[in-house]
């Protein structure tokens, strides 16, 4: 029935408003740069956490846990490269 497919129609466009709105809103935050000092503070704790467990492992599993660590801080700090662009 026509009254049917306008509900239908209707409810479609709102949610298709919904989805529009909160990509613009996504829009802005990607388009927002982080503060500098949150880079700062993000980039310390990393390296810190990365160093002692890269020396607990080290300690614990000898140096076959090298290749391990590698591949895992390379990971690591790539994500966070990512996230500070």
């Amino acid at each position: 029935t026509p009254s049917a497919q306008a509900s239908l129609y209707q409810q479609i466009n709102e949610q298709l408003n919904t989805i529009y709105g909160a990509y613009g809103a996504m829009e802005r935050i990607k388009g927002t740069p982080l503060p500098f000092a949150y880079t700062i503070h993000l980039r310390t704790f990393l390296m810190v956490y990365l160093t002692l467990w890269n020396m607990t492992s080290v300690a614990y599993y000898g140096w076959i846990a090298l290749p391990c660590l590698f591949a895992s801080n390379w990971a690591l700090l790539g994500i966070e490269a990512a996230a500070v662009e």
